[in-house]
């Protein structure tokens, strides 16, 4: 549950830095939007929807209370010989827009993982497969509407950022595979007996 939280929060955070990959300029966040979701569906897996039910209050509590303390770290008025103040500034000041869309695409995108995972993996398909058929799906819902709610107007350009940023997560999930097939040897399988 916890590694699920810290890379919730961390997708948020590093979601505003931008890079160029190939030509496409992308964020820096899908690698953490993927692990919280891996993290996710191992915990669905192993201990059943009630404990990633759990995750899912506790992940978003915890980006609750990071963007509470972001604000509240705000309004320290810096020393004179600060010098770190306008950069917590420019990081953090958008934080209010990005969690109201973060916390809004992360429920519902969690909400389609978990049933999308579950549905799966009751009917008996493989720890694995049940991983990249949630995954894809949910992750192209997280990719469209957390850019378009979040992003729009902030970074661009944004048909580059959806479709770069879907493409890496896809990527990220099919390379995680073989893991996952790893994994889902060492994991007992959960049972709703």
């Amino acid at each position: 549950m916890t590694w699920i939280s810290v890379q919730a929060i961390l997708a948020n955070f590093f979601v505003l830095k931008q890079v160029t990959i190939g030509g496409w300029v992308v964020t820096c966040s899908d690698a953490f939007a993927v692990g919280s979701l891996i993290g996710l569906n191992t915990l669905q897996a192993c201990f059943g929807p009630s404990e990633t039910k759990k995750a899912s209050i506790i992940s978003l509590a915890c980006m609750l209370v990071f963007a509470l303390l972001s604000k509240v770290h705000l309004l320290y008025i810096p020393a004179q010989e600060d010098l770190a103040h306008p950069h917590y500034q420019a990081l953090l000041a958008h934080a209010p827009r990005l969690l109201l869309a973060s916390l809004f695409t992360f429920f519902l995108v969690q909400i389609i993982d978990r049933k999308l995972f579950g549905l799966f993996f009751s009917k008996q398909h493989s720890f694995a497969s049940c991983n990249l058929f949630s995954l894809s799906c949910s992750q192209l819902l997280d990719t469209v509407l957390f850019s378009v709610l979040g992003l729009y107007g902030v970074v661009s350009p944004l048909s580059d950022i959806i479709f770069i940023s879907f493409l890496i997560k896809v990527v990220a999930v099919i390379f995680l595979t073989p893991a996952m097939l790893i994994l889902a040897r060492k994991i007992p399988r959960w049972s709703p007996s």
